[in-house]
């Protein structure tokens, strides 16, 4: 996967450290077939979004952003608004799998970087998406053609009490989409192994709760 950064170097200004960040996204389907595009760059160019032939299950995540002038300061929220587009001709029901890591300026060492700490998802959307232990996050509705589920979260930010081995470092954030049909009972067994119902954890019970009234006969 092609991977794009944000490489500006990081500058002390009023003792806040500056980090640079390149953000990156890997979109899947349920057939493994992938798009990616840059977050936090000068363009932000999006190549190859996943499609069938003939069009039937197509998907992609769209994005609104405002491009930072000079990196981010720790506490600072950058807008960022993340969704799908179902861009094929079928309903959809989708996830998708947020997945940060970050490297140190040494371009070696590998730092903490994870969602509810290091970072900080603004506005998550909790009435129309519910995650899983495992950091999926489900839409509950269908997905129409031709239209968009709501937005996941409308901004990103970084921990405003990161230690200085966080100075130069290089955020990426991988997104997968996974997007099964609504045909009863295609997401269980694309997503959880099994057409049963269930039963545990509880967020799989909720999320089931949700979307098995939204299915259609084949």
């Amino acid at each position: 996967m092609e991977q794009q950064t944000f490489n500006k170097p990081v500058k002390r200004v009023r003792n806040l450290r500056k980090i640079s960040l390149g953000l990156s996204i890997f979109l899947a389907a349920v057939l493994i077939i992938s798009s990616t595009f840059a977050w936090f760059m000068a363009t932000d160019k999006i190549k190859n979004p996943f499609k069938q032939d003939p069009p039937a299950l197509n998907g992609s995540v769209t994005e609104i952003w405002t491009p930072p002038t000079n990196p981010p300061i720790p506490g600072e929220e950058i807008e960022k608004t993340v969704a799908v587009q179902n861009t094929g001709t079928i309903p959809m029901f989708a996830r998708l799998l947020i997945f940060p890591s970050m490297m140190a300026a040494d371009g070696i060492t590998l730092l903490q970087a994870r969602i509810g700490q290091e970072i900080e998802l603004i506005d998550l959307n909790t009435t129309d998406w519910k995650a899983d232990a495992d950091g999926y996050y489900y839409y509950l509705k269908r997905i129409g053609a031709g239209t968009s589920s709501t937005s996941l979260f409308t901004k990103v930010k970084l921990a405003d009490d990161l230690g200085a081995e966080y100075e130069g470092a290089k955020l990426m954030i991988d997104i997968k989409l996974e997007g099964t049909d609504i045909v009863r009972w295609s997401y269980r067994e694309a997503w959880w192994g099994s057409s049963a119902a269930p039963s545990a954890p509880a967020e799989f019970v909720a999320i089931d709760a949700a979307l098995s009234p939204l299915t259609i006969d084949q």
